[in-house]
C-alpha cells in the first residue's frame, strides 16, 4: 500500500512539474524589413509552423510580431530563428519604459521590511545601552531616530511643547507614559517642524556622502 501511495505522488510531482512549463509566455519581437502585407505573412507562416506557438500578431506599421507560445516547447531565441529564416532582421523587444518602471517599484516583502526595522531597533538599543541614545516610547519611535539621531520628545512633553506623531501614539496607544500628563492632552508636532526635521537630515546625509566621495 505504501508502494502505490508513493508512486501515486510521484507521478503527481511529475505531472505538476509537466504541466507548470505548460503556462503560455508572450513576447515582442522587432521584425525589421517588412514592407507589404505579403511580408505580414510569410513572418505568420514561419513562426505558425513551430510547435508551441499558440498566436502570432504581426504589425507591419510597428515592425513587431507579438507570440504567445508554451515555453517547455520552444524559447524565445527558436521565434527568433524561423523569423531570420524569412530573410528579416529579428530580435526580441525591450520591456517598455512603463513596464520597467512597474518592475523597479515591486514592492517589497513583509519579511524584508521586518528585517530593516530590526536592524534599526537593534542599532538603537546598542546605543541605548551604551548610554548614547534614548526615547520616551518602547519600542522606540523611528521619526527621532532619523530625522534628529536623538529623542527630544520625553522632555519636550514635560515642558508643554509639541511632540512627534510616532511619540504621541505611541503613548496613546500605551507604551511609555510621562507622568502625570494625560497623553490626549500632548501637543503634536506642526508639519512645517516636522518637515524641517527631514530636511536637515537628509541636508546632513548628503554632506556625509559627499565627504566620503571625496576621500
Amino acid at each position: 500500500m505504501k508502494r502505490y501511495v508513493s508512486l501515486v505522488a510521484l507521478v503527481i510531482l511529475a505531472m505538476q512539474l509537466v504541466f507548470a512549463g505548460d503556462e503560455p509566455k508572450q513576447c515582442t519581437i522587432n521584425v525589421k524589413g517588412m514592407t507589404c502585407g505579403s511580408c505580414v505573412n510569410r513572418v505568420k507562416s514561419a513562426v505558425r509552423s513551430l510547435d508551441g506557438v499558440q498566436t502570432i500578431n504581426v504589425s507591419l506599421e510597428k515592425g513587431i510580431a507579438e507570440v504567445s507560445y508554451i515555453p517547455a516547447k520552444l524559447s524565445e531565441n527558436d521565434l527568433i530563428a524561423s523569423i531570420e529564416k524569412t530573410g528579416f532582421s529579428a530580435s526580441l523587444a525591450e520591456p517598455s519604459q512603463e513596464k520597467k518602471g512597474k518592475a523597479e517599484m515591486e514592492m517589497p516583502s513583509s519579511a524584508e521590511f521586518d528585517e530593516a526595522r530590526a536592524k534599526l531597533q537593534t542599532g538603537k538599543e546598542k546605543l541605548a545601552k551604551d548610554g548614547k541614545y534614548s526615547c520616551c516610547i518602547s519600542p522606540s519611535c523611528n521619526f527621532c531616530a532619523i530625522a534628529m539621531n536623538m529623542c527630544p520628545c520625553g522632555m519636550n512633553v514635560t515642558k508643554g511643547e509639541p511632540v512627534c506623531g510616532e511619540c504621541k501614539g505611541g503613548w496613546m496607544a500605551g507604551y511609555g507614559a510621562i507622568p502625570d500628563i494625560k497623553p490626549e492632552n500632548v501637543k503634536m508636532m506642526p508639519p512645517d517642524k516636522a518637515k524641517m526635521g527631514y530636511e536637515m537630515r537628509a541636508k546632513m546625509m548628503k554632506m556625509t556622502k559627499e565627504m566620503k566621495e571625496k576621500k
